[in-house]
């Protein structure tokens, strides 16, 4: 995650970069402020194992 952050910051159009999580705890939510806008990404944090219990992608 930090490799992303950090290539994101490294764009000239890229003015600010915040991080924050979803209300369910399920979603990573990405905020990009770029110089022409605002764009918001919503990222899966967990996934199902194959063993019905809920697994990171790390």
């Amino acid at each position: 995650m930090e490799n992303l952050l950090e290539e994101l910051l490294e764009h000239e159009d890229v003015l600010a970069v915040s991080v924050g999580m979803s209300q369910d705890g399920l979603l990573l939510r990405l905020r990009v402020e770029y110089v022409n806008g605002i764009e918001t990404y919503l990222l899966p944090l967990f996934i199902f194992n194959g063993k019905g219990r809920v697994g990171s992608y790390d």
